[in-house]
């Protein structure tokens, strides 16, 4: 719906507003109905129409949520809001040192893969632990999982920009690179 609005209007704030509004218009509407149901005729039915209400008023008010940070973020840089702190496995590790140094820190559902300083791919821990112990000296390039290809954000980017990217390919998280192509850590 927002897509339609956006080329309709060519303003991408106010179609994320229109599609929220009837995103959340239509979320109560079906809880609303759900709790009539539950009350009055058909609990299981109700019931399940109260969950879907639910989850359709979810996503509107994270958009609502976006923005009301995108004006307030301008022009400012992704720079200072960059988590620098992050696991980056080589490629040319081998699965016993990737998970040894994955064993010291906080675990993460997603661990990026790299290759001469540039995103190439992502490992879990379930990739890593179905690994046969015999074969813990294959490096972790042959494992990196190498789906749909997401931008890469630069540090100079600006951070109402790199909001809608998230946005746009529905993730919760970019790589960031530096100037000479490197990647340096995550915008989240």
């Amino acid at each position: 719906m927002r897509a339609i609005i956006w080329r309709l209007t060519g303003d991408f704030a106010r179609a994320t507003r229109i599609a929220m509004r009837a995103g959340r218009m239509v979320g109560a509407g079906l809880a609303g109905v759900g709790i009539y149901q539950v009350l009055f005729s058909a609990p299981a039915n109700g019931f399940w129409l109260i969950v879907i209400g639910w989850y359709l008023w979810g996503p509107a008010a994270e958009q609502t949520t976006r923005l009301r940070i995108d004006p307030q973020v301008g022009d400012q840089l992704i720079r200072p809001l960059v988590r620098y702190s992050i696991l980056l496995l080589d490629a040319e590790d081998t699965v016993a040192k990737a998970t040894d140094r994955i064993a010291v820190g906080p675990l993460r559902p997603l661990y990026r893969v790299i290759a001469d300083g540039a995103l190439i791919g992502a490992l879990t821990l379930l990739d890593l632990a179905r690994v046969p112990r015999d074969q813990c000296t294959l490096s972790v390039n042959w494992l990196a999982r190498r789906g749909r290809t997401l931008p890469v954000l630069r540090l100079d980017a600006r951070a109402a920009d790199a909001l809608m990217q998230l946005d746009a390919f529905g993730v919760d998280a970019l790589a960031v690179e530096d100037e000479s192509g490197c990647v340096v850590g995550l915008f989240e």
